[in-house]
């Protein structure tokens, strides 16, 4: 079973929540999406809040590029085990 490539947690999630109530109330929808303002002020309130930055998204791609190309490694997200001969050049 694959893991997923993000998680939330409660914060981050009832930040998210919250920030589409806001903009509903707002009436920044049309019938039962939000219009692209009630996106975007979304966006913004995500990375007011929880602090996000696309650093963090291309951190996520370099490890996961790390993991599928190079051998011999393996782990977790938090920490990557590599066999004794790995610190070889290729």
């Amino acid at each position: 079973m694959k893991k997923p490539k993000f998680g939330w947690d409660n914060r981050s999630f009832m930040v998210f929540v919250d920030s589409c109530v806001i903009e509903v109330r707002k009436s920044n929808k049309t019938g039962t999406r939000l219009t692209k303002v009630g996106w975007e002020n979304i966006q913004k309130h995500m990375k007011d809040k929880t602090e996000y930055e696309k650093k963090k998204k291309k951190e996520l791609k370099l490890y996961d590029r790390l993991m599928r190309l190079e051998t011999g490694l393996g782990g977790t997200r938090n920490l990557i085990d590599a066999s004794p001969n790995g610190g070889r050049r290729k």
